[in-house]
C-alpha cells in the first residue's frame, strides 16, 4: 500500500455493501408496514433472476368492499365487474389462486377466473349489458334535477357596493 489506492478500494467496496444492505432493510420495513413478506432477490444457476410465480394451492383471500358507481372490485391491481345490482351496497369477496367471487346477501354477484397480469380489468359480458340497460332505463325515465325557482340577482347592488356607479361606497 504504498498510494493508499488499496485502502481505497477497500472503503468503496465496504461503501457499496453498505448501500445494499441498506436498500434490503428498507425493502424489509417497507414490506412490514405494508403487512405483506419481502420479496427476496432469486437467482436461477445461470446468474438470471427467475420470473414471479403464481402461489400455488388453495390460499384464500376474502374481505368486504363497497360497490362504487362503475360497478367494479379491485383485487391486487386487477379489476373485475360486478353486477350492477350491487351499486353503493357492499359485497363479500372471496379470492384463491383460481377464482375470485363476489357475494351479495348470500347471493353471487360475480365470478371471474383469477387473473396474475397486472393492471387488467375483466369483465363479464352479462354485467357490461345490464349495466347499459340500467343507463338507458334511467336516461329514458326523464330523470332529471328538480327546477327550483330562484329570484334573479339585483346586479346593480354589486355594481353600487365595489364604488362602480354612483352612490356606492358600501352603504346598502
Amino acid at each position: 500500500m504504498c498510494c493508499g489506492q488499496h485502502s481505497n478500494l477497500a472503503v468503496a467496496a465496504g461503501h457499496h455493501a453498505d448501500v445494499a444492505g441498506g436498500r434490503q432493510v428498507v425493502a424489509s420495513l417497507a414490506a412490514k408496514a405494508a403487512g405483506v413478506r419481502p420479496v427476496r432477490s432469486c437467482l436461477c444457476a445461470g446468474g438470471r433472476r427467475l420470473r414471479p410465480q403464481a402461489p400455488t394451492g388453495r390460499h384464500r383471500r376474502g374481505g368486504s368492499v363497497r360497490i362504487g358507481r362503475d360497478h367494479y372490485i379491485r383485487l391486487d391491481t386487477c379489476d373485475y365487474s360486478v353486477d350492477p345490482a350491487a351499486i353503493g351496497r357492499i359485497v363479500r369477496i372471496e379470492a384463491d389462486t383460481e377464482t375470485v367471487r363476489a357475494h351479495l346477501d348470500g347471493r353471487l354477484v360475480a365470478e371471474h377466473a383469477r387473473c396474475w397480469a397486472r393492471h387488467q380489468t375483466l369483465t363479464d359480458p352479462d354485467h357490461a349489458e345490464a349495466a347499459t340497460a340500467m343507463r338507458h332505463k334511467y336516461r329514458q325515465s326523464g330523470a332529471v334535477a328538480a327546477a327550483v325557482e330562484v329570484a334573479p340577482p339585483d346586479l346593480p347592488a354589486y355594481d353600487r357596493v365595489f364604488h362602480l356607479i354612483e352612490g356606492g361606497g358600501g352603504q346598502e
